[in-house]
């Protein structure tokens, strides 16, 4: 399992959550079992079905079938969030292998290639997507600027200063 602290809030709530389903579910199923056995004993249809030493074991189905529901209920979760961190570092790992490959293409002398990949990843970054928000022409100022303070020495290594953009293009609404 992975630490704490490679965790997001939601992945540690999540964690939270299935330490205390087994905690509770094995309360739970110990407090069944007894609590089915005394009520054996005590009901007037108990009979004589004693097991080893007068304990009633009839508890027994039950104590396994909430102790199996328990350990799927715990498993279940903690599958949930390991998945939840692999997909997260995967999908973080997957955006910092662009900038290996656009070094590549650079130092191969690609730069048509390298201008793609750059505006590629440009395009469906978090800070484009703000620049398509609109808002105010100085929130629209800032953002292009931020755009442009990010990806810099990226754009400077293909030969261009500044990344440009023209509102009027409605080509670029499929990147909101």
């Amino acid at each position: 399992m992975v630490t704490k602290n490679e965790m997001t809030s939601a992945e540690k709530t999540l964690s939270s959550m299935a330490i205390v389903v087994l905690v509770l579910g094995i309360i739970g199923s110990i407090a069944t079992f007894f609590s089915s056995c005394i009520m054996w004993d005590i009901s007037t249809y108990s009979g004589s079905i004693n097991g080893i030493d007068g304990i009633n074991w009839l508890g027994l189905p039950s104590l396994i079938y909430i102790i199996m529901a328990t350990l799927i209920g715990w498993s279940v979760l903690s599958v949930v969030v390991e998945i939840s961190v692999n997909v997260r570092k995967g999908s973080m790992g997957e955006k910092d292998n662009w900038k290996k490959d656009f070094a590549v293409l650079i130092a191969t002398d690609q730069k048509k290639q390298a201008r793609e990949l750059l505006y590629r990843v440009i395009l469906e970054s978090h800070q484009f997507k703000k620049v398509l928000e609109g808002g105010r022409d100085e929130y629209h100022q800032a953002c292009v600027k931020e755009v442009n303070n990010i990806y810099s020495v990226y754009l400077k290594a293909i030969g261009e200063e500044s990344f440009k953009i023209s509102e009027s293009d409605e080509i670029f609404d499929v990147f909101r």
